[in-house]
């Protein structure tokens, strides 16, 4: 090499390596050519060079290290301090934001260069705990571009030492506030195209991607959030909504595809299910035509070892051919495959391990249609193939192909009276899913075999469904105690989603046994007693929710107190705002109203910071419009949020969707607007929620409106359960009493200046001394301009007085002369 070619290959090194401009590399490479001009070599210099350079990547006193110690002691100091200002950055927000930068771009540029100098560094316990407040910074008010760089330096982490992965990252909270970055943002980013907002959510898809290849199980909350409906539909639209963005389909395909590899059976596989229930509204051609074209390139994103992804999705897909129509995946798209196949399959060999997973899709494919010229044009390859293989297969041991993974595969008698109790339950036919389920509870699993454990934990979900849907409490509670043995054969998190979905059953129920606290108990017992940390917690909740129901305020408060502790250290912010929303009611419910408030502000400050699923957002604006309700009379308000608790119960068809419309309506009777209740239930949304609740609320308002209390009377009378049973509407209609009673009264009195108190209370159909209570009461309160005459039992209404205006009109005068004062001073600024 001559020199020219040299100093262009040193130029273009360190260009590489420090992303610098080439006039600062080409000046750096003549600093070094200067200063080696100075050494006299040797020949075995270089080589002592190279030797020193590694003892200097060796010693323990590398600046990397001290840079390391230095910026994750920052930031875990920031991240102490906003924890004390509730969560929010403040004055360090600088210093934050410069230490995780520089942070991110140490780690980037060891892992870049495969150096693994900090792995050692990074297995300290005191290292981790100071890595561990680093993570905890994602739950809090920090900024979307922070939350984004500090699952970078995560992802990164996770890169340089494995074992931090499994040991820290899985059961931490950054996994679901991950999930919540990108399901809050990516609204934003198909709009508005917000490039800070898609870094974050590209951050974050790459870390879910590093833990999902990990194949460790994640926490019962983490995982429920994975699965959701909702989270992956907008991970679908991510995709076919930014078909022009190379690098935000590529990191939410490897996060859909690592994802799916963790699903055996493609009838559990959410993945799966979501995409066909969604094709009417989404379509889904972006995503298989990416999907196809790394098919044909024989690329797989997740690079995992033993199966290939792309192979198990289109497996998965094409498991139920009745639900995988053709706007999923057309004849088109099913000929390019099987094309590809065939080519895959000609290329290989037989003894190739991919060969069987290319075989068991092409099944898959050719059960909708057959081999034609139409369908492959490689036909004549392809059959070569098969006979090919036949013949091998012939003199192996074996007398036929390898046995492929279909539905075709003899299904055991387990699996067939499973099958028979789904199709029972779903024809409401309870008696005889019941005998089947019950049948396959009884039989023992085996710890080895995971088919008879598949078919008893589905079998136990499934005859809690039908205790639900027969209301058998004490069938359901027995089932829950008597399943705990098998438990210990499955996983920690399906153990922990198999107790958690029949409590929840459960409590669902409503049936008031009385045992439902006694449940509980022995549960979080178990929980104790087996270390799910989680589970517990999510449990004990439950518990405050129960004793919140059953009016043991005391206990649920202190239950509570000691739940939010343990929250606001693990950073569970999900599981904190259901505690602190139950706080809040709890303390309404003891008439403690700023308590009350207190709690509902911290839910609310906590749940901004998150994704809060519809039915927590609508509790926690139901609430919110109660205690405007109750504490300022603000109607007007409270109306505003019982409708985004309405709407917000609608979405989910919850139940409570008819508490938040009474309580709308009642607003409106309170703000004396009696005839928008009609004109509310007119709407279509409401039309589905008529019956005895809506009901009792018309007849309240037409009682208003008639300002009649005997129809007032009727109406309590007549909706006893529906209005005086609710102590929100109770003590608001206790209000509304009193203000018929009043306005009767004045409308009667107005003729009279002397009447007989007991003529008053004939005409209005009530006791003497309630009437005479109310007289006196609104006479102290200045209502009624008069005197109660105890001797004749008569009230003496005086004339009102005329008011004197003359202060007021003095107050419109002044600023009347104000006005033309600078008027005219304004003219003689102009005319000087």
């Amino acid at each position: 090499m001559n020199n020219d070619e040299i100093v262009s290959d040193i130029i273009s090194l360190i260009h590489s390596n420090t992303q610098s401009n080439y006039v600062i590399c080409s000046k750096v490479s003549s600093k070094i050519f200067t200063y080696l001009s100075q050494l006299q070599f040797h020949e075995n210099q270089w080589n002592e060079l190279i030797t020193a350079v590694e003892h200097f990547d060796e010693n323990i006193d590398h600046p990397d290290l001290q840079e390391f110690q230095q910026l994750i002691s920052t930031i875990s100091n920031c991240s102490n301090d906003c924890e004390e200002r509730n969560y929010t950055l403040g004055r360090d927000r600088n210093t934050l934001i410069d230490s995780i930068y520089h942070l991110r771009d140490l780690l980037k540029s060891h892992v870049d260069l495969h150096c693994f100098l900090l792995a050692k560094l990074i297995k300290q316990q005191d290292i981790r705990l100071h890595l561990i407040d680093l993570m905890n910074l994602t739950g809090m008010n920090v900024g979307n571009d922070i939350h984004g760089i500090l699952c970078d330096i995560v992802y990164l982490l996770c890169q340089i030492d494995p074992t931090f992965t499994t040991t820290n990252v899985i059961d931490h909270p950054i996994v679901l506030n991950s999930i919540r970055i990108i399901q809050t943002n990516i609204n934003q980013i198909c709009s508005k195209g917000d490039n800070n907002t898609k870094s974050t959510v590209l951050s974050a898809l790459n870390l879910l991607s590093k833990l999902l290849s990990t194949n460790e199980h994640f926490p019962v909350h983490t995982n429920s959030e994975l699965v959701d409906h909702e989270f992956l539909k907008s991970i679908f639209e991510l995709i076919e909504n930014n078909h022009d963005d190379e690098e935000l389909i590529s990191a939410s395909m490897k996060f859909l595809l690592s994802f799916n590899l963790r699903f055996d059976y493609p009838h559990e596989n959410p993945i799966v299910q979501t995409l066909l229930s969604i094709n009417d509204e989404i379509s889904s051609r972006e995503l298989i035509e990416r999907l196809i074209l790394l098919f044909n390139r024989s690329i797989d994103p997740t690079e995992h070892k033993t199966i290939n992804s792309i192979i198990k999705f289109f497996a998965d897909l094409l498991d139920d051919q009745s639900r995988t129509n053709d706007i999923v995946l057309s004849d088109a798209n099913r000929r390019l495959i099987i094309e590809i196949i065939s080519r895959e399959l000609s290329n290989r060999s037989c003894t190739d391990e991919s060969t069987t997973g290319y075989l068991s899709l092409l099944e898959l494919l050719l059960r909708g249609q057959t081999i034609t010229s139409d369908t492959c044009t490689r036909i004549d390859e392809l059959q070569t193939t098969f006979r090919l293989l036949n013949f091998l297969f012939s003199l192996s041991s074996s007398s036929s192909m390898p046995e492929l993974t279909t539905d075709e595969k003899p299904k055991s008698s387990e699996q067939i009276d499973l099958d028979e109790a789904e199709n029972a339950l779903t024809g409401k036919d309870y008696k005889t899913a019941r005998e089947l389920l019950e049948k396959l509870v009884k039989l023992e699993a085996k710890p080895d075999d995971e088919e008879s454990t598949r078919i008893k934990e589905t079998a136990i979900l499934t005859l809690g469904k039908v205790f639900k849907e027969t209301k058998d409490a004490k069938s359901l509670a027995t089932l829950i105690k008597t399943t705990r043995p098998f438990l210990g054969l499955v996983s920690k998190a399906k153990a922990a989603k198999l107790v958690r979905t029949l409590v929840d059953l459960f409590l669902d129920m409503e049936a008031g046994t009385g045992e439902e606290v006694t449940l509980c108990q022995e549960n979080i017992e178990w929980a104790k007693n087996e270390n799910r940390t989680f589970l517990r917690q999510d449990l004990e909740a439950r518990l405050v929710a129960l004793y919140y129901d059953t009016k043991r305020y005391t206990e649920a408060l202190t239950l509570g107190s000691q739940l939010l502790k343990e929250l606001k250290k693990l950073d569970d912010k999900q599981l904190l705002v259901e505690v602190q929303l139950l706080e809040s009611k709890t303390y309404f419910a003891l008439s403690n109203t700023q308590k009350a408030r207190a709690a509902l502000t911290s839910a609310r400050t906590t749940a901004n910071g998150i994704y809060t699923p519809p039915k927590l957002q609508a509790s926690l604006d139901l609430q919110s419009g109660i205690l405007h309700a109750a504490e300022d009379k603000d109607f007007k308000t409270a109306f505003s949020y019982f409708y985004e608790a309405f709407e917000g119960y609608d979405q989910i068809n919850n139940n409570k969707g008819v508490i938040a419309l009474k309580y709308m309506l009642l607003s409106k009777v309170m703000m004396n607007l009696p005839d928008d209740v009609n004109a509310l239930m007119s709407v279509k949304l409401a039309l589905k929620y008529s019956g005895r609740d809506v009901e009792a609320m018309k007849a309240v308002a037409q009682a208003s409106k008639k300002r009649s209390l005997a129809d007032f009377q009727q109406a309590l009378e007549d909706y006893r359960s529906e209005l005086s049973e609710d102590p929100v509407i109770h003590s608001h209609l206790g209000t509304l009493y009193d203000n018929l009673l009043e306005q009767n009264l004045s409308r009667l009195l107005e003729p009279f200046s002397n009447v007989q108190i007991d003529h008053i209370a004939r005409l209005i159909n009530l006791p003497q001394d309630v009437v005479e209570k109310k007289l006196s009461q609104m006479i102290l309160d200045k209502k009624l301009s008069g005197i109660l005459d105890q001797g004749s039992s008569n009230i003496v209404i005086f004339d009102e007085p005329p008011t004197d205006t003359q202060y007021q009109d003095a107050l419109v005068i002044i600023q009347n002369m104000s006005k033309v004062v600078d008027t005219l001073f304004s003219k003689t600024k102009k005319l000087s």
